[in-house]
């Protein structure tokens, strides 16, 4: 929010225009909406823009260094937040942004626009520590959409209703994406007299905020976008592509009062009287969206929920087992709050699901996962509407599946209650654990048979798994006579490290149900061997007869690349202040 009061002051000169911005930025739909589903890495990712835009016009007028070196960490730090889907689109309108900005302000001074892409190329390099290692995840997860999943998540033509009649949600029971485009009684009002005025600074924030409506509500021009822009294919539409709308909308409307203002309003305390009828407008708009906005932070059932992590945090001191879901839970224990507690969900998390695990999922039932690169419709409109008979599928024991949280009551001798309020939690009593050892298994290189396999009610994933290329025990062994059967105990288990002891009568495979990803390697007594893909999307590993220490070791390149061009992109923007 000073970003974006130092920015329009400093390109409006005008102090009440800066004030103008910010309580629209405060109040409107877009910010609303993403401060409601406490979408903290959004609000973080578009907080740097004004900063930017800020630097820019500093660098451009004094052609001071300092600026140079802080425009290349603003860029870092708004990639750096995590949301690249928005940085992207900010990004390319930036690079319009600065080609407008140098030829308005500098003339002839091309070499500054140089410059300021070769600050933004050191602020990329500075972001990379997370920028290379995200573009492995999204090539690998099921993000990557077909133009008709893409159109399917569009916002309806009655959220445009709000921009010409703000106040039509106030008597009727609206939905937060309805209210996404709510700027105000005076919005539309400032922007036209700053486009009759042909302020150029106008002209081309309302290009971009046409092109993202557009885009947002799918229509001809989203085809543009999806085939042509960097990476659409993998990224999300609809309100997402509106939510830029929160830094772009008020510059305009801040621009058109200054003008407005300046020309219509005189004497001075008539300027007062309409700024304080201006900041009613906006109060009374956010208590629109306060009254209809889901909150995340205030679930009916927030006690409710922490008393259900606890209960299975207690059940099972230690455990790594998995929850699943059942029916209509998300108001009381959605997929994402427990992982705070280390519970987590087999279900994953929307943005990101590894594209094997999600086969493997949808295999059993379409509806399960509502992955981003599936159209939302019949088949995938929640992933909790699923057949509850999928619960007695041996494929949930292997992908430890210890507690299943249920909102309707569930008659399986296999899973046992062990809380019952608004939704039950039951134990799975077959479930089997993170890591087991297993003695048989079969090579399947055809992709439809194995997860034909897994799916079906005769898998035994204790018994066999399934693998692509024929196992090699290169470890020496040692016979254990004392020993009754294979036992695997996993002894340390953090995000990057896993140590596991095992003892076994034979050779066998250690399985564990953790996905199968680029980057992993591990040791069997300190001696390097090679992972398999397992069951289509895990890790196994051959183990000889004997007693053995197994680790894991997350080691991968795209993170040492990614920290290698995070220290040269911070050395060459540190070398732009010689």
């Amino acid at each position: 929010c000073i970003g974006l009061v130092l920015y329009v002051r400093l390109i409006t000169h005008n102090l009440a225009s800066s004030f103008v911005a910010a309580l629209l930025f405060i109040c409107c739909g877009p910010t609303m909406l993403t401060v409601c589903m406490a979408s903290v890495h959004k609000l973080s990712t578009l907080s740097w823009w004004p900063w930017i835009f800020w630097i820019t016009e500093k660098f451009i007028r004094t052609e001071k260094k300092i600026y140079l070196f802080l425009l290349s960490g603003g860029i870092g730090l708004s990639l750096l937040a995590g949301e690249l889907q928005l940085f992207s689109l900010m990004l390319i309108f930036y690079s319009v942004y600065a080609i407008f900005a140098v030829r308005k302000n500098s003339g002839k001074k091309k070499y500054l626009l140089f410059r300021l892409f070769l600050s933004c190329l050191f602020g990329l390099l500075i972001g990379s520590i997370q920028l290379i290692p995200s573009a492995e995840l999204t090539l690998l997860s099921a993000r990557l959409r077909s133009f008709e999943a893409s159109v399917s998540t569009s916002l309806p033509l009655s959220a445009l209703l709000p921009l010409f009649l703000p106040y039509v949600d106030w008597f009727k029971e609206a939905n937060s994406l309805e209210e996404i485009l709510q700027f105000g009684s005076f919005f539309l009002v400032f922007t036209l007299w700053a486009l009759i005025r042909k302020e150029r600074y106008a002209l081309l924030f309302t290009v971009f905020a046409l092109f993202l409506i557009l885009f947002a509500f799918g229509s001809p021009a989203y085809w543009v976008y999806y085939k042509f822009f960097p990476f659409a294919r993998f990224m999300q539409g609809g309100d997402e592509l509106a939510i830029p709308l929160m830094i772009v909308c008020p510059v305009i409307a801040a621009i058109g009062w200054g003008l407005f203002t300046k020309e219509k309003m005189r004497p001075p305390w008539r300027r007062g009287l309409f700024l304080v009828v201006f900041a009613l407008d906006c109060l009374l708009l956010s208590e629109i969206h306060i009254r209809n906005s889901p909150r995340q932070n205030s679930r009916p059932h927030l006690k409710e929920e922490e008393k259900i992590i606890d209960i299975i945090k207690k059940d099972n001191p230690g455990s790594l087992g998995r929850i699943m879901r059942l029916g209509e839970t998300d108001n009381i224990f959605n997929s994402n709050i427990p992982l705070i507690y280390s519970i987590y969900d087999i279900q994953g998390h929307f943005s990101f699901l590894l594209e094997n695990y999600v086969n493997i999922i949808r295999s059993i039932d379409k509806r399960m996962i509502g992955a981003p690169g599936y159209v939302f419709g019949d088949e995938a409109e929640a992933r909790s509407a699923y057949s509850f008979d999928v619960i007695s599928l041996p494929v949930f024991n292997m992908l430890n599946m210890e507690y299943l949280v249920s909102a309707v009551s569930i008659e399986n001798d296999a899973y046992k209650l062990i809380y019952d309020g608004t939704v039950k939690v039951y134990k799975n009593l077959r479930c089997l654990p993170r890591a087991f050892l297993v003695d048989k298994y079969e090579i399947i290189n055809s992709e439809p048979e194995m997860l034909k396999i897994l799916s079906d009610s005769a898998f035994s994933p204790s018994e066999k798994i399934y693998l692509k290329e024929k196992p090699v025990w290169r470890v020496g062994g040692a016979n254990l006579p004392c020993l009754s059967e294979n036992k695997a105990r996993i002894v340390d288990y953090k995000p990057d490290k896993i140590i596991i002891e095992t003892r076994s009568l034979n050779n066998s495979l250690l399985f564990i149900s953790d996905a199968f990803y680029p980057g992993w390697r591990c040791f069997i007594d300190e001696q390097n061997v090679k992972i398999y893909r397992a069951n289509h999307a895990f890790r196994a590993v051959a183990v000889p007869r004997g007693a053995h220490t197994v680790e894991f070791h997350y080691l991968p390149f795209t993170v040492r690349l990614g920290n290698m061009l995070f220290v040269f992109g911070l050395l060459l923007a540190l070398r732009q202040l010689i």
